[in-house]
């Protein structure tokens, strides 16, 4: 007796690896040769996957946008609905500010619109209050979530970007944040909203432009940060969502941050299609089972594999499916079965465990006597 079932790929053992070596793609090089940017980065956020990179991994200020790490952490951490009390703090914060006064009541959310879309820097002070009890506590939860996204140039001081020493980032780490971030629905909303009202003093409104340009200058731009500092220079995080392929581009130090930004974005999307790997429903083998009412399980996948490849990487995948050779029952739900590689030429772009949704009950003595009376009679 044969059963069919789906497998399951977890998001944590999904590697997709910088593949970008010996494979720059004629666009991304004529943008690269544009940039004078002292880092940058493209990156798909689906996969993670680097398109183009120059000077990645460079420890960088990055004035506010820091502020992406801040939003996340809140959103993480607090309540879109709570009521946050503007303390001392939050008053008078220097640089760019959405000009809060003592005792104004504000909820969450609103702080946030605050955050993204003016940079307001007594915003991020208010939220660090409210959120991590202080901005010392807030910090840290900071400095905990880029250890947890396994950031290896990442330092956080305050939660705004003004200058200090020990605060900085990467363009690579800045990516990885903000691939984070934008896995959150309501990190999304916010960073793309072009203008917004928030409660005002005195009963009054506060009408918010986003500075960032890229919404209103590019086709399928929807975020992400604008940061700025005489140490830090000119820093843009953009994105942008075209044919279901969504973009993450960082530019650090940029004499013309929008401008380099649209370049670099243009030749990822001139270059790059996401394309399918692996389909939902596909089937990946049988494995026989031992003590089993089932005598093989044939698995399948559960989700499609889209990588961003060039034209010429089409035509270099290879896929290596490896499945154990049997499993005895009881076999639990959640058991890993196998692993899926996936080659761009040699460079392995995806690695992913094979888990089974479903357990395998082993043979009850019932069944036993069961299948012992039936080869009898």
């Amino acid at each position: 007796m044969k059963s069919r079932m789906i497998c399951c790929m977890t998001a944590l053992a999904m590697l997709i690896y910088i593949i970008t070596a010996g494979l720059s793609p004629p666009a991304a090089e004529a943008a690269a040769r544009k940039v004078s940017a002292s880092a940058a980065i493209v990156m798909e956020a689906s996969t993670g996957r680097v398109l183009f990179a120059d000077n990645a991994d460079e420890r960088m200020p990055m004035a506010s946008t820091t502020k992406i790490m801040t939003a996340l952490i809140a959103l993480e951490n607090g309540k879109l609905s709570d009521t946050v009390d503007i303390p001392d703090e939050a008053v008078g914060v220097e640089g760019s500010s959405i000009y809060l006064k003592k005792g104004e009541k504000l909820k969450l959310e609103e702080l946030l619109y605050g955050l993204m879309l003016s940079s307001g820097n007594d915003a991020s002070v208010a939220i660090a209050c409210h959120v991590g009890g202080s901005v010392k506590d807030f910090v840290q939860m900071m400095n905990d979530k880029a250890k947890a996204l396994g950031l290896k140039n990442t330092h956080f001081v305050n939660p705004n970007g003004l200058p200090a020493e020990n605060h900085y980032t990467s363009a690579y780490d800045l990516a990885v944040i903000t691939k984070c971030a934008m896995a959150n629905p309501v990190f999304r909303r916010i960073c793309q909203t072009k203008y917004k009202e928030i409660s005002g003093p005195e009963g009054g409104v506060r009408t918010l432009k986003n500075k960032n340009k890229i919404l209103w200058q590019y086709e399928g731009g929807n975020g992400v940060k604008t940061g700025y500092t005489k140490a830090a220079g000119k820093c843009l995080v953009s994105s942008a969502l075209r044919e279901d392929m969504q973009l993450i581009c960082v530019v650090l130090n940029s004499s013309s941050m929008f401008e380099q930004s649209i370049q670099l974005l243009d030749a990822a999307f001139k270059d790059f299609d996401l394309t399918p790997v692996l389909s939902e429903g596909e089937p990946l083998g049988n494995i026989p089972v031992k003590r089993a009412e089932l005598e093989n399980v044939t698995v399948d996948m559960d989700q499609d594999v889209l990588l961003p490849l060039t034209e010429e990487e089409q035509n270099a995948i290879t896929v290596k499916v490896s499945l154990v050779s049997s499993l005895r029952a009881p076999v639990r739900p959640g058991t890993q079965v196998g692993r899926i590689e996936v080659f761009i030429g040699e460079y392995k772009a995806v690695d992913m465990d094979i888990l089974l949704h479903q357990g395998i009950p082993a043979k009850t003595l019932g069944d036993w006597l069961s299948d012992i009376l039936e080869s009898i009679f």
